[in-house]
């Protein structure tokens, strides 16, 4: 998926059904209600018959969208074979327990113009925690070689942060790449859990300085230069929720994205989300989330406004739990990136990698403006 305005990422929620209850999914009232073939060809024909983007990426959600594999492949090669002239890539995220032989030989087949992202939380005792233990139902091998460089989903939530660097290491052992993230909309408790996140952001420092060949996980790779004193106040939608994105419910509602199709077992009248999607296109980050204006994270911090409206019914109603957890993944970063730099080996950390000097006296200069913070 890329975020260009050049690129439309759009969600098709194949089916409300899924074979898991994992404990912090943050999708509720799931149902046995899937799309048509009929309604999923009409929005997309919409979508392409007016080319304002130079690339397309199907993503295909649910629920479990492997329930639905039949209908995934046939939009999919319809996809491919109506418009031949138009970039159109394919991708879903699934949690790997309903794939037969038949799916992985066609998945195989179409390797290179359609991505399946795996979900897997970890090793076997931290995976099955929350996803119902699924965790010996799941092809690893099968991810690893149709997408080596393709990151696994790893949501990592209150009842495993303890064991955040291990579980990396544990499925990076599969042969995985491996970009860790916390559960949404899960009660984070600052006191309890904050210290032991740290404890765990060190581990994952410590290891890409002993390891300058591999490349940071999104979970510490936030760039420093983003915290440069000077930098103008960024708009601060980097999802690009109902500007190149935009997602349909089972019914052919049009969405945002993904994320405001949170409470399945409801449909949403298309007028009242009409004006999401023009305060979405008309208004600066600060405006759509004025709790955030004045956060020094704020350059580099993602609220998710489609969870934020279908949990709390305001877009710039953010869960504030959060928010010291994302300093921290800051700190965290920043420190990394100055003790690589301060090797004086910057040309071997695969981080820093052709990196120009203005771009690294940049780097510094948002260093030193979070460690004046004293934060």
């Amino acid at each position: 998926m890329r975020d260009s305005l050049r690129a439309r990422n759009i969600f098709v929620m194949l089916t409300n059904r899924c074979n898991l209850r994992c404990s912090y999914c943050y999708e509720k009232g799931k149902n046995e209600r899937s799309a048509s073939y009929e309604t999923i060809t009409r929005y997309l024909l919409k979508e392409f018959e007016e080319k304002c983007f130079d690339e397309y990426y199907i993503v295909f959600h649910g629920g479990e969208p492997f329930i639905e594999f039949d209908l995934m492949k046939t939009v999919a090669e319809w996809c491919w074979t109506s418009f031949p002239e138009l970039d159109i890539r394919c991708m879903t995220t699934t949690n790997g327990t309903c794939l037969d032989d038949s799916m992985k030989e066609w998945l195989r087949n179409n390797r290179d113009h359609f991505v399946a992202i795996l979900s897997l939380d970890g090793g076997r005792d931290t995976h099955n925690r929350n996803r119902c233990n699924s965790f010996d139902y799941i092809d690893k091998a099968f991810f690893s070689s149709c997408w080596p460089d393709q990151p696994v989903k790893m949501t990592v939530s209150p009842n495993t942060i303890s064991t955040l660097f291990n579980d990396m290491i544990e499925v990076m052992s599969f042969g995985l790449k491996v970009n860790p993230s916390l559960a949404k909309e899960v009660r984070w408790d600052e006191e309890r859990d904050l210290p032991v996140f740290k404890r765990e952001l060190d581990k994952i420092v410590s290891y890409y300085l002993d390891n300058p060949e591999e490349m940071p996980c999104e979970m510490v790779n936030i760039h420093p230069s983003l915290f440069r004193a000077e930098n103008p106040l960024p708009h601060n939608r980097a999802c690009g929720a109902g500007v190149n994105n935009i997602a349909y419910n089972v019914e052919g509602t049009a969405y945002p994205c993904h994320t405001f199709i949170a409470e399945l077992s409801k449909s949403d009248d298309p007028q009242t989300l009409s004006p999401l999607f023009e305060d979405l296109v008309g208004k600066r980050g600060d405006e759509l989330s004025p709790f955030c204006s004045g956060c020094f994270a704020y350059p580099a911090c993602e609220p998710c406004y489609g969870l934020n409206w279908s949990k709390r019914g305001n877009m710039g109603a953010i869960d504030s739990n959060m928010c010291a957890f994302v300093k921290a993944r800051i700190i965290a970063a920043s420190r990394m990136y100055a003790e690589m730099i301060l090797t004086g080996n910057i040309v071997g950390y695969k981080a820093l990698e052709n990196v120009s000097d203005d771009e690294l006296f940049d780097m510094i200069s948002g260093i030193k403006n979070i460690l004046s913070m004293n934060i």
